[in-house]
């Protein structure tokens, strides 16, 4: 996996956001310490590398540990039952994936 964080440069910060959920996502099911990192962070620039860093260790860690999604694997689905479920109510318009996904992180975590 290659990640160059000078193209974060390039994008919207829409964008940005949507990514952010992936990375809040990875953090609520796995890595208690990048939340804490999340909370404390006063630059996202100066944390982005840790950000995306750890974000791709859980995701990593995860597949190795569930190749064939049996059962810890499902965790990286956390928001993206009821995303889709948004996703397909807006006809898949005016909605990205990540802000469904984000959406959903946030509505599931309500209902607990």
């Amino acid at each position: 996996v290659i990640a160059d964080v000078a193209v974060l440069k390039t994008l919207s910060q829409e964008n940005i956001s949507c990514g952010m959920a992936e990375v809040i996502k990875s953090a609520f099911i796995r890595d208690k310490n990048l939340v804490e990192l999340l909370e404390k962070s006063e630059n996202f620039e100066n944390d982005v590398e840790e950000f995306i860093i750890r974000s791709m260790k859980v995701k990593k860690e995860v597949v190795e540990i569930d190749e064939f999604e049996k059962f810890e694997r499902m965790m990286l689905n956390f928001g993206h039952t009821l995303g889709h479920s948004i996703e397909k109510l807006m006809n898949f318009t005016g909605i990205s994936h990540g802000q469904a996904v984000a959406i959903g992180m946030s509505l599931i975590t309500c209902l607990r």
